[in-house]
């Protein structure tokens, strides 16, 4: 097994049957105790249970996903930002094809959870803002589209 493989899976991904040993152990366990042995599917050594291989609660990579990041207009807003320094407000909107007040909306919710800067600024005459994504948001994203990328995967 690599580094990359998840215990109890194979080199092409697929779930690998349990050793015939540890069966034959919890088939022993409970017969020594006097008990019918255990009907159906048992893990083996090392598989990962359902709170997780690791000791986590959950193992699987769809419990990874930044929910806040499920929205395609929130992930194409931090996907945007992710390329640019500072990204003005109008310019952002047209790119992502929203309206003012959706873009608004979405904004408030990634400034809230610390993802989005916002600077508000005049040029000339005209007030304008000014959007930049975050360490936090980056890091965010990055964890997002890595759990993504895993279910994609079959991990």
């Amino acid at each position: 097994m690599t580094a990359t493989e998840a215990p109890g899976t194979s080199p092409t991904g697929s779930i690998a049957p349990a050793a015939p040993a540890a069966a034959a152990l919890t088939a022993d366990a409970g017969a020594a105790s006097g008990t019918a042995p255990a009907v159906g599917p048992t893990l083996a050594a090392g598989a990962p249970s359902a709170a997780g291989g690791d000791g986590s609660r959950h193992s699987h990579p769809r419990h990874r996903v930044d929910e806040l990041l499920t929205s395609p207009v929130r992930l194409s807003l931090v996907a945007a930002l992710s390329r640019a320094d500072e990204i003005e407000f109008g310019v952002l909107r047209d790119r992502i094809e929203v309206s003012d007040s959706v873009l608004s909306k979405q904004l408030a919710q990634l400034e809230a959870a610390g993802y989005v800067a916002v600077r508000k600024g005049y040029l000339g005459k005209r007030p304008r803002t000014w959007l930049t994504l975050s360490a936090e948001g980056r890091v965010a994203l990055n964890q997002h589209l890595a759990a993504l990328e895993a279910i994609v995967a079959g991990e």
